[in-house]
């Protein structure tokens, strides 16, 4: 036989004689845990009360009484971010304002939050301000309370009569 045909019979026989190598496999099991949207939901309104053109009346967030209050509802112990897209609302008169210029009066929010229990009870409520890092705070049970205060002074010459706007706040899960 020819030398090349025996070298290509002798490396068929070692492709064909070698054992060849057989795959393995395994399985990982993937899960994902889908957390409840949030909800807020307002439970008290920012009340100011009467006040007289030109004096400052300022709400403490931590008024029992007087601040607002909304409730932010979600999963277990998740930590979330509240904000409000802005630190200033503007009151506009509702209705017939009398005597002087109806104006609308600039609010200045400042808020606090009180983590879990039942209500939105001020006693335990720790100052954050909205928006930065340190406004982040963990649902207790489920729950977490937003307080909100502030305060406003009306034009010397506003006019007299009922004023409302709205503060806006949102939350979202963060650290998740």
């Amino acid at each position: 036989m020819n030398r090349s045909i025996k070298l290509s019979l002798a490396t068929l026989a070692l492709v064909v004689t070698a054992g060849t190598a057989q795959a393995q496999s395994g399985n990982v099991t993937a899960e994902a845990t889908v957390l409840s949207p949030l909800t807020l939901t307002p439970i008290r309104t920012l009340q100011f009360g009467n006040t007289f053109p030109g004096v400052l009346k300022t709400v403490a967030a931590t008024d029992a009484a007087n601040s607002g209050a909304i409730q932010v509802i979600g999963s277990g112990t998740s930590e979330v971010a509240v904000s409000a897209p802005s630190m200033t609302v503007t009151l506009a008169c509702v209705g017939t304002c009398t005597g002087g210029v109806a104006t609308p009066i600039t609010l200045n929010v400042s808020a606090s939050a009180l983590a879990g229990g039942i209500d939105a009870t001020p006693g335990n409520s720790t100052a954050f301000t909205l928006g930065t890092a340190g406004a982040n705070r963990n649902l207790v049970g489920g729950n977490l309370f937003v307080l909100i205060g502030g305060s406003l002074t009306p034009a010397s010459n506003q006019a007299a009569g009922l004023y409302r706007g709205t503060v806006q706040i949102n939350a979202a899960y963060t650290g998740l």
